[in-house]
C-alpha cells in the first residue's frame, strides 16, 4: 500500500436534498438490504435543519486512493465484478443505475473481500444518462498495474472484462 493511503473502518458521507425533492423509501430499503458486496447503509435525516441522505461505509479507503498502487490481475477481476454484480442486483430490484455515482471518489473499497461500495441516490428526479462502459475503460486507463512489461495487464483479460461489462450494459441495465 502506498503511505499516503488513509485507512478507516468506515466512512460517513451527507448529501444535501432539495425540500421538494422526495426520498423514495422502497429504494432506500433495498439499497440497504446486504448484497453482492454492498453493505453501506443509507437514511434521511435532517442536520442543522438541512434535509440529508446519510450513508455510513463500512470500508477502508476509496477507490482514487486504492488506485495509487499497482493493480494485480485478479484485483482488477475482482473490482469489476464487484461493480457488476451490484448492478445487476440494481436492476433486478427495478432500480435505476442512472441514481449511481460513478466518480471514484464515491466508490469505497473493502479489503476483507474486495468489494466495492458503490453509492445509489434513492430520490425522484431525473439523473444524467450514465455510461458504464466509457466509466470502466477510463477506470481501467487510469490504474497502474504490477505487471512489469505492460502498462495494461493481459489484454485478453482487459478486453473480456470489458466485453462482459458491455453484454450487462446492453442486456440488463436500462440506462
Amino acid at each position: 500500500m502506498s503511505d499516503k493511503m488513509y485507512l478507516c473502518d468506515e466512512y460517513k458521507l451527507y448529501f444535501k436534498i432539495e425540500d421538494d425533492v422526495e426520498v423514495l423509501h422502497n429504494e432506500v430499503e433495498l439499497y440497504n438490504a446486504q448484497f453482492v458486496g454492498n453493505n453501506a447503509f443509507c437514511h434521511e435525516e435532517y442536520i442543522d435543519g438541512q434535509r440529508a441522505l446519510t450513508y455510513s461505509i463500512p470500508a477502508m479507503t476509496t477507490m482514487n486512493q486504492f488506485l495509487e498502487k499497482k493493480i494485480h490481475k485478479d484485483e482488477l477481476v475482482d473490482l469489476i465484478f464487484s461493480i457488476a454484480d451490484q448492478l445487476m442486483y440494481l436492476k433486478a430490484n427495478d432500480l435505476s443505475i442512472g441514481k449511481v455515482i460513478l466518480n471514484k471518489g464515491y466508490m469505497y473499497i473493502d479489503f476483507q473481500n474486495m468489494a466495492v461500495q458503490l453509492i445509489f441516490l434513492p430520490i425522484d428526479k431525473p439523473m444524467d444518462r450514465c455510461n458504464m462502459e466509457k466509466f470502466i475503460r477510463d477506470l481501467m486507463g487510469n490504474m497502474k498495474f504490477a505487471n512489469k512489461k505492460h502498462p495494461m495487464p493481459d489484454m485478453s483479460l482487459s478486453n473480456t472484462l470489458i466485453t462482459i461489462l458491455h453484454f450487462i450494459c446492453q442486456n440488463f441495465i436500462s440506462l
